[in-house]
């Protein structure tokens, strides 16, 4: 209940004439302290306010309770009678509450006096804030007023071992945090995604991080698509998003450059796990079955765990891997600006003379990756190329990136790089109308077209694991074979197709191509 807890004397103030009284009120919400002041002019009062000085939770603020100004007949006799009625109705207030914030306070002493049992969180407050691009957690908890110690509980309370870090704040990110009726923070909720939040709970000095329970459901979803651009336009058409273009990507990637081989009228078929959090589309999967038919290219990925491997890998029908020696491009995005022509004029020399590679036209800063494992043996200035690297692959194979706006981090001459490994970035460096990648390989010392270099297959599936995989494409094709396209139907297991290490495979295939 709240109590009067002090009531200051009246006094007359001067420049200008006027007159003040107040009483300070308290409860379990916060204090508040109360003024009557009234400006005199001549004999009687000319402007009256009754303001409330209060401090909540988390911030104060001023309210005017009652404001006036103007003449009036009130003779200056007639202040202290108005001051003592001003503390007389402080006093109802104080006993009642109503209206305030000290309501709830004495609703808790009144039902806790029946033998009400009163959770105390109802009345904790709280806000929820949305990570800003830069944002800190320092940024976020300032916004809110949290305590200085409150803040510094929670960024030491929250260790290596733990499944995030704050310095990993991403935008889009949310954040929940509630204050007891003292404006302690007591309860933290961090949101990285649907499918990853975690719950703090702050206690004396101690920080305890729980991960919260979501219902999580995968689907399988069948999508079909017709090139009339790019394959990035069929798909979105076909319900796709440029996650699913990515992974897709990843897929086919050794058969398939998505930005030279499509052609109009090229088809897509593809099954792929939809992962549903609470009843609400998440995100896409893995994909499981894929077929593509193409004017230059045609090729079908199946996801299957051969035992020797460490994971699912994606193989064609006849057992061979989809992964190959080298990558069919060095750029995850971008369009071809020039072909492989031994007969090209130069735009800046202004004659006609070999090109013996492909230029990849790209915005300026986009990431080149090695197409193969190697050996870097050139990483500096080359004249017309600009900044140039040089690989060395096996087979005596080599490959060369030009025009570089930049290399990447640690990439220098002997560096060893991986397949996919980012080594530089788009650039006009040399002689360069403007940002691209000038990109050619070179076998036995001489120059071959990069789009025709034959590419021989890794890791096959083993002789032992024929039968598993031809029993695997017989399930599937039974699973998904009256699957329409855009439809949907829960996501199938497999426990016979399991590897010898229990893990359960994720798998898809069709035989002949489409099921």
């Amino acid at each position: 209940m709240a109590a009067l807890s002090s009531i200051f004397p009246c006094r007359d103030l001067a420049k200008p004439p006027s007159f003040e009284c107040g009483a300070a009120l308290s409860n379990r919400r916060g204090s508040h302290t109360i003024n009557l002041h009234i400006d005199t002019r001549g004999d009687a009062p000319y402007g009256l306010s009754v303001m409330d000085h209060s401090r909540s939770d988390i911030r104060g603020e001023d309210r005017i309770l009652i404001h006036g100004a103007g003449p009036s007949i009130i003779s200056r006799s007639l202040l202290f009678p108005l001051s003592i009625l001003f503390i007389l109705l402080i006093s109802i207030l104080a006993a009642g509450c109503k209206g305030s914030k000290g309501e709830k306070g004495f609703t808790e002493n009144q039902e806790a006096s029946k033998g009400i049992t009163v959770d105390p969180e109802q009345y904790w407050t709280t806000w929820r804030d949305t990570v800003r691009r830069g944002d800190t957690l320092w940024d976020i908890l300032d916004r809110h007023q949290v305590y200085m110690a409150d803040v510094n509980r929670l960024l030491n309370g929250v260790h290596g071992d733990e499944p995030f870090s704050w310095r990993h704040l991403m935008p889009g990110q949310l954040l929940e945090g509630k204050h007891d009726e003292m404006g302690s923070l007591r309860q933290v909720l961090y949101l990285l995604n649907r499918e990853d939040i975690f719950q703090l709970e702050l206690a004396g000095d101690s920080v305890s991080v729980s991960a919260c329970s979501v219902v999580r459901e995968t689907q399988w979803r069948r999508l079909q698509a017709v090139v009339n651009s790019t394959v990035d336009a069929a798909l979105r058409r076909a319900g796709g998003n440029p996650l699913l273009l990515h992974e897709l990507a990843a897929t086919l990637s050794w058969d398939l450059d998505f930005f030279t081989d499509p052609r109009k009228g090229d088809t897509l078929d593809l099954v792929v796990e939809e992962i549903y959090i609470d009843g609400e589309f998440f995100r896409f999967g893995d994909i499981q079955w894929v077929t593509y038919r193409g004017e230059k290219v045609s090729t079908t990925g199946v996801r299957f765990h051969a035992l020797d491997r460490e994971g699912p890998e994606y193989y064609d029908l006849e057992g061979r891997n989809l992964r190959k020696s080298f990558l069919k491009s060095p750029l995850n995005y971008t369009r071809i600006s020039s072909t492989f022509s031994q007969h090209r004029f130069h735009p800046i020399l202004k004659k006609y003379r070999p090109h013996l590679g492909v230029d990849y036209a790209a915005p300026s800063g986009t990431p080149v990756v090695s197409v193969a494992d190697g050996e870097v043996s050139q990483a500096e200035w080359n004249g017309g190329f600009g900044r140039y690297i040089k690989i060395r692959h096996a087979g005596q194979i080599y490959t060369t990136y030009g025009h570089l706006r930049k290399f990447a981090k640690g990439i220098r001459r002997g560096a060893r790089v991986k397949q996919n490994q980012v080594i530089g970035y788009v650039g006009a460096t040399g002689l360069a109308t403007g940002p691209h990648l000038d990109y050619r390989v070179m076998r036995d010392g001489r120059f071959v077209d990069p789009l025709r270099l034959k590419n021989p297959p890794t890791h096959p599936i083993p002789e032992t694991d024929w039968d598993r995989f031809r029993e695997h494409l017989t399930w599937l094709e039974k699973e998904i074979h009256d699957l329409l396209p855009g439809k949907r139907i829960p996501a199938p297991s497999a426990p016979h197709f399991s590897p010898k290490d229990g893990a359960t495979i994720s798998v898809a295939a069709a035989e002949g191509g489409s099921p």
